[in-house]
């Protein structure tokens, strides 16, 4: 029997024509909706193709007349779950749409059918009773009312950029470093929010208050750096990066503007006093050895120089979010995929 695997986490409206978006309040009753679109003059929704990347298939389905959510059709469930943290991990950390990582369901549900848009709710529950091997979670049938709205803009470039992500294992996989880092100390934010906002806050913490930030965050900070670290290790494709092979990890990079000597502007370590300009080989050298010697190993009484703080943990997603932004505009202005909306 196929199996389909629907995501959870993202709702897509109805999107119209000249821009702008529909999506009904879900307690709303079948027949009002459809009244409603009617007097509206937009067409119902139908389910449609979004993206096809070899037998991989990404859907736009809908059910409860415009309840809109991505589908993937893959011939296993270890590729769906690739396809799957793949979107979570591009609209996570370059849209800024992060997932729940605390929800008490699993993200990716699997079906033996596609939904439809005249299915309700407990349609959607039935078909995935059928295929389930374990207990249906108490909390799905609220996970299938929320999630993110994804705007006709974000999808947009969800599909433009995926069929690079999932060609690309080790820039996949450092996106879901980036995601895992975030979850534990979320540094995303636009130039907008950091130039009015942050800089000028962080100007003015005391010692005081970084003290407390730090002994209350410690281990979470560590944890977070070290995942971001691991991210770094992914995108260069190694397993450990060594201070003698720094040089080396660039010599076999296919994306343009990453070379050892590229230029990077600090935006958060410039509190602790460290160059706003520096190099990527510089600053990978830097990152190591905080990893050396804090996160990686535990040591309990670290140099001051060497601490893992808020500034360095932000900094380190801020380097990689900027090597993974370099990959994807790389591949984009090579070649365009093969789509269908």
């Amino acid at each position: 029997m196929r199996t389909y695997y629907l995501l959870l986490g993202y709702l897509i409206p109805v999107y119209i024509p000249h821009g702008g978006e529909i999506r009904l309040n879900p307690d709303v009753p079948q027949r009002e909706k459809r009244e409603y679109y009617e007097t509206m003059l937009v067409s119902l929704p139908r389910n449609y193709t979004l993206l096809k990347v070899g037998r991989l298939e990404l859907k736009v389905v809908y059910y409860n007349v415009d309840e809109g959510r991505l589908l993937i059709k893959a011939p296993s469930r270890r590729e769906a779950y690739s396809i799957a943290n793949a979107i979570r991990g591009f609209l996570g950390n370059v849209e800024g749409l992060f997932p729940d990582d605390r929800s008490f369901t699993y993200y990716l549900q699997e079906l033996t059918k596609i939904p439809q848009p005249n299915w309700s709710k407990e349609d959607v529950i039935k078909s995935l009773k059928a295929n389930l091997t374990y207990p249906l979670s108490m909390f799905l049938e609220e996970e299938l009312t929320r999630g993110y709205a994804v705007s006709g803009d974000t999808l947009i470039n969800l599909v433009k950029f995926l069929p690079f992500v999932i060609r690309d294992t080790d820039l996949r996989e450092s996106l879901d470093h980036l995601l895992e880092s975030r979850f534990l100390v979320c540094g995303f934010m636009t130039s907008s929010y950091y130039t009015c906002h942050y800089r000028a806050d962080r100007s003015v913490m005391s010692r005081d208050e970084l003290e407390k930030l730090y002994l209350e965050n410690r281990h979470r900070y560590e944890t977070a750096f070290v995942a971001a670290f691991k991210g770094i290790e992914r995108y260069f494709g190694v397993n450990q990066i060594k201070e003698e092979g720094v040089d080396r990890l660039f010599r076999k990079i296919k994306y343009d503007g990453v070379t050892v000597n590229s230029t990077y502007k600090r935006h958060f370590e410039i509190f602790t006093r460290l160059p706003e300009s520096t190099s990527y080989g510089e600053l990978i050298s830097h990152f190591l050895r905080i990893r050396n010697a804090v996160a990686a190993h535990g040591n309990r009484q670290p140099p001051k120089d060497l601490i893992v703080s808020e500034d360095s943990i932000l900094e380190i997603q801020g380097f990689l979010s900027e090597l993974i932004s370099k990959a994807l505009i790389s591949y984009t202005s090579k070649a365009r995929p093969t789509t269908s909306i």
